[in-house]
């Protein structure tokens, strides 16, 4: 089923404001009619001639009040969500690794700002004095990552629950449309923090990175250098991406273990999240995917066991992209309508 979590205000300048709207307990999608929610849709379907199987899930869509665009990237087992969202109008919003827009003079501009979402309210986050801000990933303490411009620069970011804010550079910082940025995006719940030198002007990652402590450590899946991290579990589990025969296709490290996965469909392959049962989500060709328990049943022969693809697609949507799971298979990411982004919550069944 689909329904939508809305509402109106006018854009503020605090770095934590926050708005009342429509609770989502865990495990369970509310309905309420009013003008402002979509229609209740059920949802089970299949993608037939590829590698994904039939699946169903309940979907609430997200938009920061009176954003013009929205994309949800982490959530944890408290149902907390973060993200991104974007009040100007007149720049075409892109959802990538780091988000962007695309103004009337086709350049690229970055005019997004942060939000959390928790017990029914949105909270708006900006980074002191930057001019724009992304959340990409949060923790289960509530500890959340992300990117900022300020200066015409674009950096990585840390702010943890208690308040303490850290920024994130594993090299100088980058003019925001050119040059490999340092993009957090995601925390596990012992505080290690893994991304990947992001370039907006490319839309791609070249290699990847862990920081834990103040220290920062390069990460390359074996092999490869065109790659980069896109999420940790509370296990230590790596969810990446990686260049490959001119495909980017998922690659998963767990310790020594290495594995390189089958893609869904015969194009590029973004994975985009993993918890800690080995649940991976992500998306091909404009659909999301679910793939559960992947590597569950690999032993010490490290056999290699294809992935069980499950699609996921929000109802009516032109483009659905998963971006994180947590520990208690809470998904969320980003739908286009075909005009602009919305975040979305899905609940599998």
């Amino acid at each position: 089923m689909a329904t939508s979590v809305d509402g109106r205000t006018s854009e503020a300048s605090s770095s934590s404001i926050y708005y009342s709207t429509l609770s989502v307990p865990p495990g369970r999608i509310l309905v309420k009619r009013s003008t402002s929610f979509l229609v209740v849709l059920g949802v089970s379907v299949f993608w037939a001639g590829t590698a994904f199987a039939q699946t169903s899930a309940s979907f609430a869509s997200i938009t920061f009040p009176g954003a013009h665009a929205t994309g949800a990237r982490g959530v944890n087992i408290h149902g907390e969500i973060v993200g991104w969202f974007q009040l100007r109008t007149d720049c075409v919003a892109e959802e990538d690794g780091i988000p962007f827009c695309i103004d009337s003079t086709n350049h690229v501009q970055i005019a997004t700002h942060g939000f959390t979402f928790l017990n029914g309210k949105f909270s708006r986050f900006d980074f002191p004095g930057a001019t724009a801000t992304a959340i990409l990933g949060v923790n289960d303490l509530g500890d959340f990552v992300g990117t900022y411009v300020k200066s015409g620069l674009l950096h990585g970011f840390l702010r943890l629950h208690t308040g303490i804010l850290k920024t994130l550079d594993m090299a100088p910082a980058p003019p925001f449309d050119n040059g490999g940025a340092t993009a957090p995006m995601g925390i596990n719940k012992f505080g290690t923090v893994v991304g990947n030198i992001w370039s907006v002007f490319g839309r791609g990652p070249f290699g990847g990175f862990r920081w834990f402590n103040g220290h920062f450590t390069k990460v390359d899946f074996p092999g490869f250098t065109e790659d980069g991290v896109f999420g940790n579990s509370n296990t230590g589990l790596l969810i990446m991406q990686i260049f490959d025969a001119d495909f980017w296709t998922t690659g998963l490290l767990n310790g020594s273990d290495k594995d390189i996965l089958d893609s869904p469909a015969m194009s590029d392959t973004h994975a985009t999240g993993v918890n800690s049962g080995g649940d991976i989500v992500g998306y091909s060709r404009l659909t999301g995917f679910f793939a559960p328990h992947v590597e569950a049943n690999e032993g010490t022969t490290d056999k290699e066991i294809a992935p069980h693809y499950l699609m996921l697609a929000f109802p009516g949507a032109t483009d659905t992209r998963p971006n994180a799971i947590s520990d208690n298979r809470s998904i969320v990411g980003s739908f286009s309508d075909g005009t602009t982004w919305h975040g979305f919550l899905a609940v599998l069944h």
